[in-house]
């Protein structure tokens, strides 16, 4: 097992590194990433949800789906309790970037490849993971701009991977969604594919384009961070679970991002709010590197409390 979620974590850091690598070699310039991007996150991941949702989500089956986002709403609650106090043990300076960067958590696309790895990749746990953060981009794009200017910035309501989701929704909750042929969804498998890999590719051109001096990921401010995102807010998350012990499918997704390293787009979303991206991107190197080990010891133990075993 220890092997098996060593390999889960190491799969998106694999293919992140070779991101890392194509921008090293100028195989692709920087500005291209915004192409990247687009293609990413506003046409492979909407996709992947929307199709997953179609052919996994059984809303009169699982009578329970509604839940998901009310455990997201506890899980915005936790890390408010632990970022915005743990934010002032870091220097005045950096304070503001170190609590947007243990606020947010990577919600989607680690938990995503993380999933698929474990439990394969038609886990009917991704129709959870897609459920449970059918808010969060729009709550992170509405709420960044506080820990920087104070202000919300502009509204944004509706994005590619929430309309999926709600789409996707409404179809079966409404019985209607044999208006979707396996033709078009066949498509949409094949696109969506692509949403996993390019969404890594992007986060190791990301990295290399932060990463300007790799000797400061060893500043105390850097380890502090990496003591608090990789240790402690896991090692709460999985006390909590340990007393309330709610179903293993909300329980999985809390445990996920409690551990996984931090919300891709902030260097990006910093930088644009007037904060320090250089900051940022240290420590989500550092979160990154020390997930490796990490992730997999407090999910060996998350399975142990709930006795569930993974894909062999």
């Amino acid at each position: 097992m220890v092997l098996l979620l060593m390999q889960a974590v190491a799969v998106p850091i694999v293919v992140g590194l070779l991101g890392f690598w194509v921008l090293q070699r100028r195989m692709i310039e920087g500005a291209h990433l915004k192409v990247l991007a687009v293609l990413a996150l506003d046409i492979a991941l909407p996709c992947h949800v929307l199709v997953t949702l179609l052919d996994r989500f059984e809303p009169y089956a699982m009578p329970d789906w509604w839940n998901r986002p009310l455990w997201w709403a506890g899980s915005v609650l936790f890390f408010a309790l632990l970022a915005l106090p743990g934010r002032r043990l870091f220097p005045a300076d950096v304070r503001r970037e170190a609590g947007a960067t243990l606020f947010y958590p990577n919600a989607v696309f680690l938990p995503m490849v993380i999933i698929m790895e474990l439990f394969g990749r038609d886990s009917a746990y991704l129709t959870d993971l897609f459920l449970f953060t059918l808010f969060f981009s729009m709550f992170y794009f509405n709420t960044i701009g506080r820990f920087y200017a104070g202000t919300p910035g502009r509204l944004r309501l509706v994005n590619p991977v929430l309309a999926a989701t709600l789409c996707g929704v409404l179809l079966k909750i409404l019985r209607i969604d044999f208006i979707a042929p396996e033709f078009l969804r066949s498509g949409l498998r094949l696109v969506g594919a692509m949403a996993a890999p390019a969404l890594l590719l992007l986060l190791g051109g990301n990295i290399f384009m932060d990463l300007t001096r790799p000797r400061d990921v060893f500043r105390r401010d850097t380890l502090l961070f990496v003591l608090l995102k990789n240790i402690v807010i896991p090692l709460a998350m999985l006390g909590i679970l340990f007393v309330i012990r709610p179903a293993f499918a909300p329980a999985l997704i809390l445990m996920l991002h409690a551990a996984v390293p931090p919300l891709t787009s902030l260097p990006a979303m910093t930088e644009r709010c007037g904060g320090q991206r250089a900051v940022v991107g240290r420590y989500m190197v550092a979160a990154f590197a020390c997930s490796l080990i990490t992730v997999p010891l407090f999910m060996i133990a998350f399975l142990r409390l709930y006795e569930v075993a993974v894909i062999e």
